[in-house]
């Protein structure tokens, strides 16, 4: 699994390099703490990747990191579709240092990805929950598509990779706790909404839940492929067949007049 997490790591790192080609004003929401979450979690990370992902000493995954941030912010300067912002900046930094001192302790940043902040060791419903604040999260973010299937690629790479080393630690093929699979199992059936309210999202999130309890249609069979990313998968696979159902509920409801 060890290697498993190495290909994950390498896939977010490539991921995480072309988005920076991308117009940002395409991604932004309508909020603009959304943009500071994003650099936030998106060089939180980073650091884990290089740290955890591809096994490298604190210190290289630190400063490399660093340099990174600083890099591509300054070079953003330079680039027309792009804008050079302090507060990204800023943002960067917060996810690095906050990461660093996560790892200070060993499994802790891979644990707390894995577990979506701890919550995954909620006694009851840790799955429902984790997707419940993400729907929440994303309700007052109001992320555009292209912002919601960014962090989408990037969350879903980083839960691989953390998966993975989460299940060397505990033995086990798919911990309960790992909660990080219904995060972006419900990012995904998100994705299928034209536009965001909170019925949408809760009817998205309800049909997630469905499809990822029940587990129809080969949803099963995903667990079988092992490791983080069999964990991760199953969700997927669950968030697109609830998307799907949405929106066929949604043109019927529509149609109906009850919409």
């Amino acid at each position: 699994m060890k290697r498993e997490a190495e290909k994950g790591a390498i896939l977010y790192l490539i991921l995480f390099f072309v988005l920076l080609l991308v117009p940002q004003r395409s991604v932004h929401s309508e909020l603009q703490r959304a943009d500071i979450i994003a650099h936030i979690s998106g060089f939180f990370l980073l650091y884990f990747v290089l740290r955890r992902g591809l096994n490298k000493q604190f210190a290289f995954a630190f400063f490399t990191t660093l340099v990174v941030a600083v890099f591509t912010e300054g070079l953003q300067y330079f680039i027309p579709w792009r804008d050079f912002s302090t507060i990204d900046l800023a943002s960067d930094l917060v996810g690095i240092i906050f990461a660093g001192l996560l790892d200070k302790k060993e499994n802790l940043l891979t644990n707390f990805i894995a577990t979506f902040g701890y919550s995954g060791f909620l006694p009851v419903g840790p799955g429902t929950f984790a997707a419940l604040i993400t729907t929440v999260a994303i309700y007052f973010l109001k992320p555009t598509f292209l912002f919601m299937l960014e962090a989408l690629g990037l969350v879903f790479l980083a839960g691989w990779v953390a998966s993975a080393l989460y299940s060397i630690g505990k033995k086990d093929e798919d911990p309960r706790e790992v909660v990080i699979d219904e995060v972006t199992g419900v990012m995904t059936s998100i994705l299928f909404i034209s536009h965001i309210t909170l019925f949408n999202l809760g009817l998205a999130f309800v049909l997630f839940r469905l499809y990822d309890i029940i587990k129809p249609f080969g949803i099963k069979k995903m667990e079988k492929i092992g490791g983080g990313l069999g964990i991760m998968l199953d969700d997927e696979i669950a968030g697109i067949y609830a998307g799907i159902t949405l929106i066929l509920l949604t043109f019927m409801l529509n149609k109906g007049g009850i919409l």
